[in-house]
C-alpha cells in the first residue's frame, strides 16, 4: 500500500523487531536529504498518552514542562555526548502541539547533518500507526516485514528467546500494522526483507519515490556497523533463509501452526496456510518471563564489561524506556 509522494514531514521505520528496520534506517541515512536517527527511542507513544492528561498547553508552563522532559530523556541526552538537547529560543512561538516537541528535538540532531528531514525507528511503532499519523498528519511508514520463521530463528540463535512467543507477536504486529495503516488512511509502504535484499537497487528506488526523494546511491550502504544486530555486512546482501535448516520438523510444525494464516496472507509459503492457534495465555507470559531475564541479564553484562564510551547510556533510562514501551504496546 502506498499514497502520494510526501512534501517533507517524518519517516518512521516500523515493523517486527529482526525484520530489517535498523538496516533500512541506516541506508535512508545515507540519503542527502534524511537524517536517521540512531537509536531506538521507544518513547513517543507515552508521551502521545501523557499530552492528552498534560492539561492545557497553551499555557507556558505546562507545555515548557512537556518539552523539558521530552528532550531530557536519556536517548536524546546520550546523542547529545551527555547533554539535554536545547530549547529553542523561540519556543513560546511554537505551536502549542506534542508534535513540535517531537519534531524540534529531532530536528536539533538533523540540523548537525546539514538535512531538514528525520527518520525515526522503533520496531513496536508498528502498533502506534494510527496515534503517531494523528501526531504528523504527513509522516510516512515504512513497514519492514520478514518471514516470521527467520525472526524466529534469529532470536532463538542470537539471544535465546522462545520461538513460539516470537512468532505469536510477529503474526500480531504485521497484523496490526497493516490494520492501522488501512484503517487510518496513513502513507504506509511495505517492504518485504526478502524483496529488497535480493534486488536492493529496485527496493530502495521504490521506497525513496515513496518518501518523496530523489533515488542516491548512497542509500544501498550502510552507514554504521550492525554487528549488533548479528550482521557485519555494508551493504545490502542477499539473505538466506536459514530457517528451513535451523528448526527440526516438529518445531516449525508448532510456529506455522500458530502464523500458518499470516505467513499467507503476507506472501510467504507455509504447510498450515489456515492455521492461526494461540498459544495460551500462561505459556506466554512464561516464555515472557524468561525471554526479559535473558534480556535484562545481557544488559547488565555488557553494562559492566563494556568501556565508557561503547555502553548505551544510562541502564536505568533504557530499562524506564522499556517499561514505557512495553505498557504502551500489546505485543
Amino acid at each position: 500500500m502506498s499514497g502520494q509522494p510526501s512534501s517533507g514531514g517524518p519517516v518512521f521505520v516500523v515493523g517486527m523487531n529482526g525484520s530489517g528496520t535498523t538496516m533500512m534506517l541506516d541506508c535512508l541515512n545515507g540519503h542527502s536529504r534524511l537524517f536517521g536517527f540512531r537509536r531506538e527511542t521507544l518513547i513517543i507513544p507515552h508521551y502521545i498518552a501523557r499530552a492528552a492528561r498534560s492539561g492545557d498547553l497553551r499555557e507556558d508552563v505546562t507545555f515548557l514542562r512537556l518539552w523539558d522532559d521530552f528532550r531530557g530523556e536519556q536517548v536524546f541526552r546520550y546523542l547529545n555526548k551527555r547533554r539535554t538537547p536545547p530549547l529553542p529560543e523561540d519556543w513560546r512561538e511554537q505551536p502549542r502541539t506534542l508534535g513540535t516537541i517531537v519534531d524540534e528535538t529531532f530536528l536539533h540532531f538533523a540540523r548537525r547533518d546539514n538535512k531538514q528531514r528525520w527518520c525515526e525507528k522503533t520496531p513496536m511503532h508498528a502498533q502506534h500507526i494510527t496515534s503517531l499519523s494523528g501526531l504528523f498528519p504527513e509522516a510516512r511508514f515504512i513497514h519492514m516485514i520478514r518471514d516470521g520463521r527467520s525472526c524466529a530463528a534469529s532470536f532463538h540463535r542470537r539471544w535465546g528467546y522462545a520461538p513460539q512467543r516470537t512468532i505469536y507477536r510477529w503474526k500480531n504486529v504485521c497484523r496490526t500494522a497493516r490494520h492501522q495503516a488501512r484503517e487510518s488512511g496513513a502513507p504506509c509502504l511495505e517492504v518485504h526483507y526478502e524483496i529488497l535484499t535480493a534486488n536492493p537497487e529496485g527496493e530502495m528506488r521504490r521506497v525513496c519515490e515513496f518518501l518523496g526523494l530523489d533515488y542516491e546511491p548512497g542509500v544501498l550502504s550502510t552507514s554504521r556497523s550492525r554487528t549488533h544486530t548479528g550482521s557485519t555486512a555494508s551493504t545490502i546482501t542477499a539473505a538466506v533463509p536459514k530457517w528451513r535448516t535451523y528448526f527440526p520438523a516438529e518445531r516449525l510444525a508448532k510456529l506455522e501452526r500458530i502464523a500458518g494464516r499470516t505467513l499467507a496472507e503476507f506472501g510467504y509459503d507455509t504447510n498450515h496456510p489456515e492455521s492461526d492457534e494461540s498459544p495460551s495465555r500462561i505459556a506466554l507470559d512464561y516464555w515472557m518471563t524468561i525471554d526479559y531475564l535473558r534480556m535484562g541479564l545481557r544488559s547488565l553484562r555488557f553494562e559492566f564489561t563494556q568501556p565508557g564510551d561503547a555502553k548505551s547510556g544510562s541502564l536505568v533510562g533504557r530499562v524506564r524506556s522499556a517499561i514505557r514501551q512495553r505498557v504502551s504496546s500489546r505485543y
